[in-house]
């Protein structure tokens, strides 16, 4: 499939990341989808996002977190975030210590 047909694509900005503190990237996701859940881990993680509407779900609580607006937690909460509007969104999203897996 072209880059086009992807419903959630990362984008890691900075070549390894896993040997550094943080790990910035660009995440977007089609209308609807939403990444797998992850699990408490160590570390921060912020997101601002850049484009669209976004729920983040930390633990039990949900957040609308909309275009020009950003978050931050501690990565103690189990967590996930899903595409709640209507076009693709975009978050640039950082974590530290690196965990992202794609």
């Amino acid at each position: 499939p072209s880059a086009g047909d992807e419903k959630i694509r990362v984008e890691l900005l900075v070549p390894g990341a896993q040997n550094r503190e943080m790990d910035p990237a660009l995440v977007t996701l089609a209308p609807g989808e939403e990444m797998d859940e992850q699990n408490f881990h160590e570390g921060e993680e912020f997101g601002f996002v850049l484009l669209g509407k976004i729920q983040l779900r930390l633990d039990d609580k949900v957040h609308t977190v909309k275009k020009d607006e950003c978050f931050y937690f501690t990565s103690d909460k189990r967590h996930t975030v899903k595409n709640i509007g209507r076009g693709p969104a975009k978050i640039l999203w950082v974590v530290t210590p690196p965990t992202f897996t794609y």
